[in-house]
């Protein structure tokens, strides 16, 4: 009874030396990120950073349960709204994408990062020009993996 133990014991330890091994050595290596990651949120412009798809409806910030969107606005000659300000609290994100979810816009993408410390809370506050990122088919599908459309056309 005592070496059967021993050899079912062997038998796993040795099943296991010669199985593909899985550990990768992060930070030289990095693991493929998933379609739908949510790292800190980023808004979207399709030609110039200057034309963002925001339209300044704060739909994001109100949404956001940890309020660390801040949004300025005021009202230009047309009457509609321009986005003066547009800030992240990245210290106090908790990744949670509902802002993604809430613009009716498709203004807003969860980006690929994931490591953004800094050594004190200044480095950690995004402004919109910091937050501005180029619309790619991919930013495009994880905007709808995460918003729950994913599969139907925009």
């Amino acid at each position: 009874m005592f070496g059967s133990g021993i050899v079912q014991g062997m038998r796993t330890t040795l099943g296991h030396l010669f199985a593909k091994k899985y550990t990768i050595q992060y930070p030289e290596e990095r693991a493929p990120l998933p379609i739908g990651f949510r790292g800190l949120p980023r808004l979207v412009y399709d030609e110039t950073p200057d034309d963002l798809r925001c339209v300044a409806c704060s739909i994001c910030a109100n949404a956001c349960p940890v309020e660390v969107i801040h949004i300025d606005t005021h009202r230009g000659e047309d009457r509609k709204l321009v986005l003066d300000r547009f800030d992240i609290e990245a210290g106090g994100c908790v990744f949670c994408g509902l802002c993604v979810e809430a613009c009716p816009f498709e203004a807003l993408t969860m980006m690929h990062g994931f490591e953004i410390a800094g050594y004190n809370r200044e480095q950690l506050f995004w402004t919109k020009e910091m937050l501005a990122l180029k619309a790619t088919p991919e930013s495009e599908a994880d905007m709808h993996w995460i918003a729950g459309t994913k599969g139907k056309q925009a």
